[in-house]
């Protein structure tokens, strides 16, 4: 069966679009799936889409680069969340079990004291403030540090190396 493009067109195509697919395929006036049938079946063809994907991260990463260097807060807390990781700046905790895998585990959970509303609000505003080094409220209404209850304002916000010397090795804040 005779193909309806060749292999130069298919990657004209793509690179016209900067590897998206979707756009190659609309631009060749075909289906997406005879684009991802071409990037499969032509070696030459998946090598430009890869190396056009890591241009496009690289532009990417370049930006967040820039954003973290402005000192963004979503840049900053995004960075940490996915690259500083090992340092414990993580929103979910991991639990590997490594003995006897037929044996139950059993996990328990305590908490020493319920929080009002409004003290969960706060205390929201404090950690996301201190999380991303924000100045101003972040929740409405919230009166920032200085409206905050002596306990809450004393405390220095607990960073990953006073998490290791409490006995804190899960990773999670």
């Amino acid at each position: 069966m005779a193909e309806k493009f060749t292999p130069d067109q298919v990657i004209e195509a793509l690179r016209e679009t900067q590897g998206m697919q979707f756009l190659a395929a609309s631009r060749l006036r075909c289906h997406f799936n005879t684009i991802k049938n071409y990037i499969d079946r032509y070696p030459e063809i998946k090598l430009v889409v890869e190396q056009l994907r890591g241009e496009r991260l690289d532009v990417a990463e370049d930006k967040l680069h820039a954003a973290l260097v402005d000192g963004q807060p979503w840049a900053i807390c995004f960075f940490l969340k996915t690259q500083g990781k090992h340092r414990g700046y993580v929103e979910r905790s991991e639990v590997a079990h490594q003995g006897d895998k037929t044996s139950p585990v059993q996990v328990g959970i305590a908490v020493q004291q319920a929080l009002a509303y409004e003290d969960t609000r706060e205390l929201l505003g404090v950690l996301t403030r201190r999380l991303c080094g924000l100045t101003a409220p972040v929740v409405p209404g919230d009166p920032g540090p200085s409206g905050l209850s002596q306990s809450v304002a004393a405390d220095p916000a607990p960073g990953p190396a006073q998490h290791e010397a409490n006995g804190s090795s899960n990773g999670s804040h």
